[in-house]
């Protein structure tokens, strides 16, 4: 099977609890391990509590390079069962490096539409609403496409 040619921006579909569909323009980024989603994204979708309760429940964690190893430890065993036992639909808490820094997420799973394809996968939760896109897709979600930085 020939593998689907993507650009660095695509269209991405989701479809709501309700049937309705809705399409935004995703980030293609090769350099992040997994994909975010807005909080507006995940509102729509019916995930804006799992945002909204991470945000009250979960602890405020400095994490610095120095400190990574033990928190992320920490993470796993106590903080993330705690956690998933107190906030229904939250799959996951991970440690996120990005250009902001380094923050503590929330994952669920989501599905959605690109190329073509339909992809189940875990996405964190973030505001994203200073970025150019609502939605960055990593590598993770990108297994079944080539990446053509001129499309």
């Amino acid at each position: 099977m020939t593998p689907t040619i993507l650009g660095l921006e695509e269209p991405v579909t989701f479809t709501l609890p309700s049937g309705e569909q809705f399409t935004c323009l995703a980030k293609i980024d090769t350099g992040a391990r997994t994909s975010a989603i807005d909080i507006t994204i995940a509102h729509r979708l019916g995930l804006g509590r799992v945002y909204q309760q991470f945000q009250q429940l979960a602890p405020k964690l400095t994490v610095t390079k120095d400190t990574l190893t033990s928190l992320t430890q920490q993470l796993q065993r106590t903080i993330v069962p705690d956690l998933k036992q107190r906030i229904t639909a939250l799959a996951d808490v991970q440690i996120v490096r990005s250009a902001s820094g380094i923050t503590l997420r929330p994952y669920v799973h989501i599905t959605y539409q690109l190329g073509g394809h339909t992809i189940q996968t875990l996405a964190n939760i973030s505001d994203r609403s200073l970025l150019a896109y609502p939605m960055l897709i990593g590598k993770s979600d990108l297994g079944n496409f080539l990446i053509d930085p001129n499309q």
